[in-house]
């Protein structure tokens, strides 16, 4: 696993909004390590098990499956998101560790 600070990706629309982003085993975060919280860096500790569980491709797969469902069932980015299993697990534990 590899941690990038300070990406230059966050400048992308499709991921401005979010301060970090996980592809598969590289961790891309919006800020320098000291703008970083405990929680975020959890969170995103915790979609690398869940990478470790499922396989890198069997997680994206299922994440996908499982925010298309969202998507259709809620009309809505931000709600999809959110009740994700996988983002639901996430959210749960990372603020559990801190």
């Amino acid at each position: 696993m590899k941690l990038i600070y300070g990406s230059q990706i966050f400048r992308l629309p499709v991921v401005k909004k979010y301060d970090a982003v996980c592809l598969g085993r590289l961790i891309l975060f919006k800020h320098e390590p000291d703008g970083v919280s405990q929680i975020l860096f959890n969170h995103e500790m915790v979609h690398q098990e869940q990478m470790d569980d499922h396989g890198v491709a069997g997680f994206y797969v299922r994440y996908f499956w499982y925010y298309l469902r969202g998507l259709i069932r809620y009309q809505s980015h931000d709600t999809a998101y959110l009740m994700n299993p996988f983002e639901k697990e996430a959210y749960n534990k990372s603020s559990s560790r801190s």
